[in-house]
């Protein structure tokens, strides 16, 4: 039997003038090559907020706190490029924070760069443009390949 599992991973939104900082990817195997926000795995026994502020440490030297995190979305994906059932993200949204961000896994990032949030560039990971949608229009909440 082909068993499958879900997966919990977490993102930071960092928002700072009408911008949203993304990173692009190297050398990871998932989605190289492509502009993506600082996210990971949620490490067992650890909350959301908790891996968002540990992931947002680890890849861009920020020191978040809980009090940082302004919102949060929850995007439910049953088809999920981890190869799994489904992916449950949690994406803590943060603005108007004090910007000191420097590159500190160089292996698995090329680049680290503001775009505006009305121009994004092409070569974005595929479930950017829906979290961009919902933090516009203030959903908290949204799924993607499930059946009605």
């Amino acid at each position: 039997m082909d068993i499958k599992w879900s997966l919990l991973t977490a993102a930071v939104v960092l928002i700072k003038d009408g911008q949203v900082l993304l990173l692009k990817r190297q050398n990871t195997g998932i989605m190289d090559g492509k502009w993506a926000l600082p996210w990971g795995k949620v490490d067992p026994g650890e909350s959301m907020i908790q891996a968002c502020i540990r992931e947002t440490k680890e890849e861009i030297g920020l020191d978040l706190s809980k009090n940082n995190i302004d919102r949060i979305i929850l995007w439910d994906d049953s088809k999920s490029f981890f190869d799994t059932n489904s992916t449950l993200a949690f994406y803590g949204i943060v603005r108007n924070y004090e910007w000191n961000i420097e590159n500190k896994e160089p292996e698995k990032c090329k680049q680290i760069k503001w775009f505006p949030i009305q121009d994004l560039p092409k070569n974005i990971v595929d479930y950017l443009p829906s979290v961009i949608k919902a933090i516009r229009n203030q959903k908290s909440y949204f799924e993607k390949g499930f059946e009605n």
